[in-house]
């Protein structure tokens, strides 16, 4: 509508509901457009919007179940709708680009721990100690990408793309530092050393 967007509910809150979300900051279950219906299970139905810059209308198959006259309202979506992005070809072309992103972190990380055993380190102490050396480049890296999408998050092009590589990196962060370390440990079978075996180990080394 114009400028504005704003969400056609059907089945909502419950299965019943039909109506406009929002209008004047009413969802479809609390403005003038709120109607009640019953949907049958296994059916088809056929939907159709018509919006012109006073109106909005809406039939569901041949009933008119929608005749809103939106001179002078403020038309919007729920503010969690709002905050949502369409995946489309954009936000495909940062979720590729993410990838790279998680790839090096993770090979960094790896190769970091590799370096460590080869070093001499107990196989435990290496996960931890090359884990707790790459927390803090690999969260600020994360957060300087982060910070500088945030302004892309307004454009209409590169929104989506924006929100997929902020959204992608901040899960691939905590994935990066918790859960690889722990599936490098699993898939090499390896465990915390007892304290003899230290003791032992420190006393050869000597």
């Amino acid at each position: 509508v114009a400028e504005s967007h704003c969400s056609f509910i059907v089945g909502g809150w419950g299965g019943a509901i039909v109506g406009l979300s929002s209008i004047n900051g009413h969802d479809a279950s609390e403005n003038d457009t709120t109607k009640y219906m019953k949907f049958e299970k296994n059916r088809w139905y056929k939907f159709r919007v018509r919006v012109q810059p006073n109106r909005i209308e809406a039939w569901i198959d041949d009933e008119r179940v929608i005749d809103a006259d939106i001179t002078g309202c403020k038309i919007s979506t729920r503010i969690e709708v709002d905050l949502n992005k369409p995946f489309g070809f954009v936000a495909m072309l940062g979720t590729i680009a993410l990838f790279g992103m998680i790839m090096r972190n993770s090979v960094i990380l790896i190769d970091q721990i590799e370096q460590d055993i080869d070093a001499g380190h107990p196989p435990f102490s290496a996960i931890i100690d090359a884990t707790a050396r790459r927390l803090r480049p690999i969260v600020l890296t994360a957060l300087a990408a982060i910070l500088a999408m945030i302004p892309l998050t307004r454009s209409d092009f590169f929104g989506p793309m924006a929100v997929s590589i902020m959204g992608g990196l901040l899960v691939a962060t905590l994935l990066t530092l918790l859960f690889l370390p722990a599936l490098y440990a699993a898939w090499f079978r390896i465990t915390p050393a007892s304290p003899a075996k230290l003791r032992a180990e420190a006393e050869n080394a000597i």
